[in-house]
């Protein structure tokens, strides 16, 4: 094992992006996500955080509930990347995490 400081630093980011990976996979491994917006009061804003959503590649339906201020995005497992969506709605005027 290489105990230098590069060593050490190279091993952390190796178990970091295999984390990140791990991360990745398992948050979409159904092909369905569930994302809070805020900002949403009405049907036109939701039809536009819908829109947003579906905008992103792999992403094949958004239905958005008011009530609870999230959306459900939907796609083949892995076809889509989360903070891909969580950006185009965010870029829309409506903050999501």
């Amino acid at each position: 094992m290489d105990g230098t400081i590069a060593g050490k630093m190279r091993k952390t980011r190796d178990n970091v992006d295999s984390r990140k990976g791990a991360t990745m996979s398992a948050e979409n491994e159904t092909g369905e996500v569930t994302i809070r917006v805020t900002k949403m009061a009405c049907e036109g804003r939701a039809q536009t955080v819908a829109e947003a959503a579906k905008s992103v590649a792999g992403v094949s339906d958004a239905v958005v509930d008011l009530e609870s201020g999230t959306v459900i995005v939907t796609g083949a497992p892995g076809a889509f990347n989360r903070q891909q969506v969580v950006h185009a709605i965010t870029a829309a005027g409506y903050p999501s995490s």
